[in-house]
């Protein structure tokens, strides 16, 4: 909070007041020598004897002098003692001081009442709103994924890396998403996102033709048409189902209750559960996910790298990234 600068209450009447020795106050008003006007510039001639109070002064000479004010000691009082300019010059700080003291000081409980309202809001916005009546298990389960992601899956993903081109895995990263084109599809459709699901039905077309069955993506290179991801569980979400207790699944990652129960209709609309025997199928999903993590490797190192504590972390960003994709 910035404190403003503030007027400087002697500063008008300095040269011409302030060089008559400032302007003198008494309680009481009467007639008599010794009366004292300050003025704008410079000061009044002084009154002469037999002038007797404020009505004489009107009959002044016109000097062009503006007058400021006039005032008289009580009848038979001594003036008070005036000020000297240095006296006045050291006082004006002290009280310029004082004034921003105080101002600051409000600003500093206004700015200690906006953070603690901030920290409030800030505190409550994902901690009030996330279900977690699991937490002892889903920690557990948390440790397991991290060891597996980092002693199997990464070394894994690592060494394809290695062996196949960058080039070959984009392609084959690219065929797999043209295949998951009903599920994108079916979902913006249950949207009610007839633009979006009618651009997925275009890129389907186009990729599976010109794109040589998907394993190039013209409809976005060329076209500009871009993918519009969506899944069961943003469709739930997108009609008002809330996301329900955070569970961790094994392997799989973070989840919740609400795209648990999305799994299954976004299984029936992937055209990979129709490879038979199941054992195929498995070993082509693990394939699927191997080559798809070898183009990022070390995102996950660097996401949780920053984590304090790597469970509540992964927790919040999961809940965060899925309320986001559900506002698109």
């Amino acid at each position: 909070m910035i404190v403003g600068p503030y007027p400087n209450n002697h500063g008008s009447c300095r040269d011409g007041a302030a060089s008559a020795g400032g302007a003198i106050a008494a309680d009481g008003a009467g007639g008599g020598a010794g009366a004292v006007v300050a003025a704008v510039g410079r000061v009044s001639p002084p009154a002469r004897a037999g002038d007797t109070g404020p009505d004489d002064a009107s009959n002044a000479p016109d000097s062009g002098i503006t007058l400021v004010g006039l005032h008289a000691p009580a009848p038979g009082g001594r003036p008070p003692e005036r000020k000297t300019q240095t006296e006045e010059k050291t006082a004006a700080p002290e009280k310029n001081r004082d004034l921003r003291g105080d101002a600051k000081d409000d600003d500093d409980d206004d700015d200690d009442d906006e953070f603690d309202g901030f920290e409030e809001e800030f505190g409550k916005s994902l901690d009030a709103t996330i279900s977690d009546p699991f937490e002892g298990y889903n920690r557990v389960v948390t440790s397991f994924n991290d060891g597996f992601y980092i002693y199997v899956f990464d070394p894994a993903a690592r060494g394809y890396r290695f062996v196949v081109p960058e080039f070959g895995r984009r392609r084959i990263a690219d065929f797999w998403r043209n295949l998951l084109f009903p599920v994108r599809f079916i979902n913006n459709v249950l949207q009610a996102k007839f633009l979006n699901a009618g651009e997925e039905l275009l890129r389907f077309c186009i990729n599976s033709t010109l794109g040589l069955l998907g394993l190039w993506d013209p409809a976005k290179i060329w076209f500009g048409l871009e993918a519009h991801e969506e899944d069961f569980g943003q469709t739930l979400g997108f009609w008002g189902v809330g996301a329900g207790p955070h569970i961790v699944l094994p392997i799989l990652g973070p989840s919740n209750l609400r795209d648990i129960f999305s799994l299954a209709p976004d299984y029936y609309l992937d055209p990979k559960r129709f490879i038979d025997p199941s054992r195929k199928e498995l070993a082509v999903r693990i394939f699927e996910k191997v080559n798809d993590t070898s183009l990022h490797i070390g995102e996950y190192e660097n996401l949780k790298k920053d984590a304090i504590d790597l469970y509540p972390f992964l927790r919040d960003v999961y809940e965060q990234n899925r309320r986001k994709k559900i506002l698109e």
